[in-house]
């Protein structure tokens, strides 16, 4: 969304951030403890490199799967680091850290992250 939304113009930097954290935090009932930077509010943020250039691929993703729908596209923006409850899990495409029991948190997981540490 922001390669072809806010880098195009068409859409501002703070409806990117509202559809993306303020409005699906709301959708999902998660409100006011996701989806704003607040006191009491969980410390979860993402920080963008907006010169960042590359191509979307599985292997470029911190996900599950080994596929990704928006294969091929390219991107003009990357994520640096990633925190969650104020601790940083992810730095430059990469599992630093793990908190709670989530997805990202299981063997296939982990064996994803061990494989893109070695095509690096």
């Amino acid at each position: 969304m922001y390669t072809y939304g806010v880098k195009r113009g068409g859409l501002d930097i703070h409806r990117f951030v509202d559809a993306l954290s303020t409005r699906a935090a709301k959708l999902f009932g998660l409100y006011p403890r996701k989806g704003t930077i607040a006191v009491g509010s969980d410390a979860d943020l993402v920080v963008y490199d907006t010169k960042y250039r590359g191509t979307i691929s599985a292997a470029t993703q911190l996900g599950i799967n080994d596929y990704n729908d928006l294969r091929a596209l390219q991107s003009k923006a990357g994520r640096l680091w990633s925190r969650v409850r104020g601790k940083v899990q992810a730095r430059d495409g990469v599992f630093v850290e793990r908190t709670g029991a989530r997805a990202h948190d299981s063997p296939r997981a982990a064996a994803l992250s061990r494989n893109r540490k070695r095509k690096e």
